[in-house]
């Protein structure tokens, strides 16, 4: 090989090695996807932004991680505004239908003179066009009038809501009683007056006793009819937040609830007196029905045997709409009814007990256990808390007891025991996933006079939580005993 060749090889292994070590700095120098954002999106969670103008970060076209103030103003881009997220780990970018201002902080609202509603926020400006009132609405904007979107309490409430525009407060945070018969409202200083108004049962439903307030705070508060008898369900539409920081109790366990109800076919059938010679025979009503049916009573195990009163059967709708508590058995009370209605927010931090009502065997031994009652919460928000419990359970029926059968022999025979052959064993209440149970027959002897079927169990009630989009939230440790459904609000 000449000394040419070899020379023009040198020189070619040289030029190779250059090309190589520019097209390898070419590579080490282009652009980090995880860190720029040419496309304007992030895909990495811990830099979720992408700052198009350098405006937040100081480095246009790049992802940055975010910790701003919730609902902050970043930026004006275009036409659109970027504003902190609730959460304050990202920024919402917000198409604005007037444009953006930078000046007055992001969307413009309104033009001088007058009253708007844009982007969700209802505002009026002055005639320089300076913002003068502003306020957020949680439905959103009406479609073709300055306005906010309203609620629509379900089972045609809207127009009590209507009828008071500037309803006071309602704070019994520090407990007490609401009776929906008179609408009293009490408290542990004496009695309030509260805008209330009742309204008729419609078809297969409860009388309502509607309140009407602002901001409401519910500690302790036991609803009842204030009757001896059951009486009507407790509506509370609010304006404003309302909040269960306490325990509500529409369920008074033997004693009428507010919005139980007693339908053919969803109340227990009735128990009977059979009477063979000097024995008598005792058989028990089955459990009230609502969600899921109640459970039949006990009957006495003689000869062919002698059956109790048929379970109730479901009844009612998974709306709550007619608003009704559970069927009742004998003497025993289905649970009460509540609904809970506000413009803005729910918030359940406590307890709301709607359980079956059952009776003691001292008072009623024939009777099975009364239905869950009804839970209903209608806001743009519903949030319950870590302590929070709604419960709808059925009631259990009663077992007899040496009191009820009225006889010293016989209490001796028994020695007080409510577990003896001669009394049939109460049914369990439903709860979710458990169907109410049977009332127990009691065995046949020829060495009493007296026998006692057990009472059905009550069937489960229900809760129904309407929001603006059909989701709400909750806690891990969230209690809800009941047949629960979501949906969605009406809107005006």
């Amino acid at each position: 090989m000449s000394i040419d060749h070899v020379r023009y090889n040198r020189v070619m292994r040289s030029w190779g090695w250059l090309f190589a070590s520019l097209v390898l700095s070419a590579a080490c120098t282009k652009p980090n996807p995880a860190k720029h954002c040419t496309d304007g999106t992030c895909t990495t969670p811990n830099y979720p932004f992408c700052d198009v103008t350098g405006a937040i970060g100081g480095e246009e076209g790049t992802c940055i991680a975010v910790t701003c103030n919730a609902g902050e103003f970043g930026e004006c881009r275009g036409d659109a505004e970027v504003r902190c997220n609730a959460t304050g780990n990202n920024y919402d970018v917000v198409q604005c239908e007037r444009g953006c201002d930078a000046a007055a902080e992001g969307c413009r609202l309104c033009s001088p003179n007058e009253t708007a509603c844009t982007n969700g926020t209802l505002a009026t400006c002055n005639e320089n066009g300076a913002i003068v009132s502003k306020q957020t609405c949680a439905l959103g904007c009406f479609e073709d009038q300055p306005r906010c979107r309203d609620i629509i309490p379900s089972n045609n409430l809207a127009m009590y809501l209507d009828m008071v525009p500037n309803a006071p407060e309602l704070d019994l945070s520090g407990g007490g009683t609401i009776e929906t018969v008179t609408g009293t409202v009490t408290t542990g200083t004496g009695s309030m007056t509260v805008p209330s108004f009742l309204v008729s049962a419609p078809a297969n439903g409860a009388k309502i006793r509607v309140i009407v307030a602002g901001r409401v705070r519910l500690g302790n508060v036991s609803v009842i009819p204030g009757g001896a008898e059951d009486g009507p369900a407790l509506a509370i539409l609010a304006s404003g937040d309302i909040t269960v920081e306490g325990r509500i109790d529409i369920t008074d366990v033997d004693r009428p609830t507010a919005g139980g109800v007693s339908f053919a076919g969803c109340s227990g059938g009735p128990g009977d007196l059979r009477r063979e010679g000097s024995q008598e025979l005792y058989t028990a009503y089955g459990g009230g029905g609502h969600a899921t049916p109640g459970g039949r009573g006990g009957g006495v195990d003689f000869q062919a045997g002698i059956g109790g009163g048929d379970g109730g059967g479901v009844s009612g709708t998974e709306t709550l709409v007619p608003l009704r508590g559970g069927c009742s058995s004998g003497g025993a009370s289905g649970g009460g009814a509540l609904q809970l209605s506000s413009r803005t927010r729910i918030e359940v931090v406590g307890v709301i007990n709607a359980n079956g009502g059952i009776v003691q065997p001292a008072q009623d031994s024939q009777s099975g256990g009364g239905a869950g009652g009804g839970i209903l919460l209608e806001a743009p928000s519903v949030v319950l808390g870590a302590q929070a419990k709604l419960l709808a359970n059925g009631g259990s029926g009663p077992s007899c007891s040496a009191y009820a059968m009225q006889s010293e022999s016989m209490a001796v025979a028994l020695g007080g025991s409510t577990s003896s052959p001669y009394c049939g064993v109460g049914g369990n209440g439903a709860a979710v996933d458990i169907a109410a149970t049977h009332g127990g027959c009691a065995s046949y002897t020829t060495s009493v006079t007296r026998f006692w079927g057990g009472g059905g169990g009550g069937g489960l009630g229900r809760v129904r939580i309407n929001t603006r989009d059909g989701s709400y939230t909750k806690a891990s440790s969230t209690i809800e005993a009941a047949a629960l459904t979501t949906g969605t609000l009406e809107t005006r």
